[in-house]
């Protein structure tokens, strides 16, 4: 008896940004299902805390799965590991307070 080895390949499309700039609103900046890897943001005012809340879905109903606040000038970034979030109905942002600009980065989920 043999053995034999078989390579197998596997690739993943990596993440890619979508960038956003909201101030004191709101917006999708995703309209279709996919995975959220990571955020990154910054807070654009200098003296005041910045608020916003990421949904999934194209309006900001329902619950807030990302409460984020930013202190003045203060940037953030998260990542989700390899398996990332997934958002089924896409991905808005609502700034309550100040101007936040930044990516998420995302790989659209097929169903």
């Amino acid at each position: 008896m043999s053995t034999s080895e078989v390579e197998i390949e596997l690739r993943e499309e990596p993440a890619y940004p979508v960038t956003f700039n909201l101030n004191a609103t709101s917006g999708t900046v995703v309209a279709y299902a996919c995975v959220v890897f990571g955020w990154s943001m910054k807070n654009a005012s200098g003296t005041t805390l910045a608020t916003l809340d990421v949904y999934d879905g194209t309006d900001h109903s329902g619950t807030s799965l990302f409460p984020i606040n930013l202190a003045a000038n203060q940037s953030g970034r998260d990542w989700f590991g390899p398996n990332g979030i997934l958002f089924r109905n896409g991905v808005h942002i609502n700034v309550t307070a100040q101007q936040v600009s930044g990516a998420v980065f995302i790989r659209r989920h097929r169903h």
